[in-house]
């Protein structure tokens, strides 16, 4: 039998990132989160289990 795979605690961990290009990526508002353009800049990024999807934060 084999043991299940170890899931990676650390993909959905807030992570810093750099977006260099400008893209449409969601993103958590005070309202939830929304699809927007990221405007280059520094984020918080992690990996979203029920969305399947990278999420961002903005940097303050």
């Amino acid at each position: 039998m084999d043991a299940p795979p170890a899931h990676d605690s650390a993909r959905h961990e807030w992570m810093p990132c750099l977006v260099w290009l400008p893209r449409f990526a969601l993103i958590i508002t005070t309202h939830g989160i929304a699809t927007r353009l990221l405007l280059p800049g520094a984020y918080y990024v992690r990996w979203s289990r029920s969305l399947g999807r990278k999420i961002y934060r903005r940097r303050h």
